[in-house]
């Protein structure tokens, strides 16, 4: 079994790397032919949260035909997803702060 701080760390990362994913798809949204990467989240089999970027693969092949394209970037998607991201990492400091002042207490009641 995990304890509450390693869980809320690992939730703290992946929401890290969230938040910089989207940050550069923002970043990225007027480049011509980007493709927005993403993130995926998963359960650890010892608890927590595992988070992979995942970049999409271009598959036209010709680098000259990906420069035409617009950027594929969604604005409202990532506002979205930067707003998710912002209350799980709010969510995880709160467990974090928590678990901080349990582990207090229980040292208090010790000595």
């Amino acid at each position: 079994m995990i304890d509450a701080m390693s869980s809320a760390m690992s939730g703290l990362q992946a929401q890290t790397l969230r938040l910089n994913s989207t940050a550069n798809n923002v970043a990225n949204s007027q480049t011509e032919g980007y493709a927005p990467s993403q993130v995926t989240l998963a359960e650890n089999e010892q608890g927590g949260v595992r988070a992979q970027l995942q970049k999409p693969v271009n598959g036209t092949g010709d680098a000259q035909t990906a420069e035409n394209q617009t950027s594929k970037v969604d604005l409202a998607k990532e506002m979205v997803d930067m707003m998710q991201t912002k209350q799980f990492y709010s969510a995880n400091l709160k467990t974090v702060s928590v678990a901080d002042s349990m582990s207090g207490d229980l040292l208090d009641t010790f000595a």
